[in-house]
């Protein structure tokens, strides 16, 4: 058996097969992962969200890299409640929920906490369970996962109802998401699979990495992923992350801002449409 085929079975042995989206209400969840680090994952999951929250939808937004989070930093607060309190039994979901604007909660991961507990997959699933009892309250739920394929990672992205990844246009990157791709295909993932392009010069750029990764997802996994489409370099999106501020709201009618209001235009088309058809 090829070292690829071991990690694969040894998923598989640690992760049930997917059913809680057969089982679920609306498919609103959405995780934003990657394959590697320093694609921008956490940065377009919290910008995504702000621009959803402006458009008047309720938004949570999870942090779910465990114990490397950043999302605090990027929205400038300093949590007093976080996961570590819920997977240590010592909270309730609804009790580590914070505020950022009317329409825009977070729940923190943490940084740095050396007796941070065992993350099993009975403790996922738990976690999951909870969030399904709340997600009527919001309009989309958005998780911001740690880079990579490790095993914490694919189990809770086999909860989720919908799973983008995130790449930049190099080959490294391309192949990490075709990489994790391959790993929720071998767990059996029924959500929906998607692609988003970020710090990409041009569209032709962006398009060319797409192409690549859907030839390699075609001839060797024979399933589609969607393109979300693609995130021009853009200066404005560094500064913002120095000033600790969205892009959308620190320079909203940047190249890259106006793009990331496209996005959310686009996911919420995906889950107006996934409702529909679990309606139907």
């Amino acid at each position: 058996m090829s070292g690829q085929a071991e990690r694969v079975f040894e998923l598989q042995s640690l992760t049930k097969k997917i059913s809680s989206l057969v089982n679920s209400g609306d498919r609103k969840i959405f995780a934003f992962t990657s394959g590697k680090g320093g694609t921008g994952k956490t940065f377009l999951s919290v910008n995504t969200a702000y621009a959803l929250a402006t458009m008047g939808k309720r938004v949570l937004v999870i942090d779910f890299d465990f114990n490397f989070s950043n999302v605090h930093i990027l929205v400038n607060e300093l949590p007093e409640r976080t996961l570590f309190g819920f997977f240590t039994n010592r909270v309730l979901l609804k009790e580590i929920i914070s505020e950022v604007t009317p329409n825009l909660s977070v729940i923190y991961g943490d940084s740095g906490v050396t007796d941070y507990p065992p993350l099993t997959a009975g403790a996922i699933a738990g976690f999951f369970r909870q969030l399904r009892t709340i997600e009527s309250d919001y309009d989309i739920i958005i998780l911001d996962t740690a880079s990579g394929a490790g095993k914490e990672t694919l189990q809770v992205l086999s909860h989720t109802d919908h799973t983008i990844v995130i790449a930049t246009p190099e080959p490294t990157a391309v192949m990490d998401a075709y990489v994790l791709f391959k790993l929720l295909d071998g767990l059996g993932y029924q959500g929906e699979k998607s692609i988003l392009i970020n710090k990409s010069d041009d569209e032709e750029t962006a398009q060319t990495a797409y192409a690549n990764l859907q030839k390699a997802v075609n001839h060797f996994l024979h399933c589609h992923v969607s393109y979300l489409g693609f995130v021009n370099n853009d200066e404005a999106a560094r500064r913002s992350i120095l000033a600790q501020l969205p892009l959308v709201q620190y320079a909203s009618g940047s190249v890259a801002a106006k793009q990331i209001a496209a996005l959310s235009s686009n996911l919420l088309n995906y889950l107006q449409l996934a409702n529909i058809q679990q309606a139907s």
